[in-house]
């Protein structure tokens, strides 16, 4: 993100954020998809959600 030079990736305060973000994101999806009674398909990346966040 940070060599595209494309605001706002051009900053890396920024560039931290957003990855910090989409961490949380995932984290957030393995931790739903473990539970046994789980609405999230286990197979299933949530890239909206992520696409959303950026």
């Amino acid at each position: 993100m940070y060599e595209s030079q494309i605001p706002p990736f051009n900053d890396q305060s920024n560039v931290q954020a957003d990855s910090s973000d989409i961490a949380v994101l995932l984290a957030d999806w393995l931790d739903a998809a473990q539970r046994p009674q789980a609405s999230v398909a286990r197979a299933e990346v949530p890239v909206g959600r992520i696409d959303m966040s950026i």
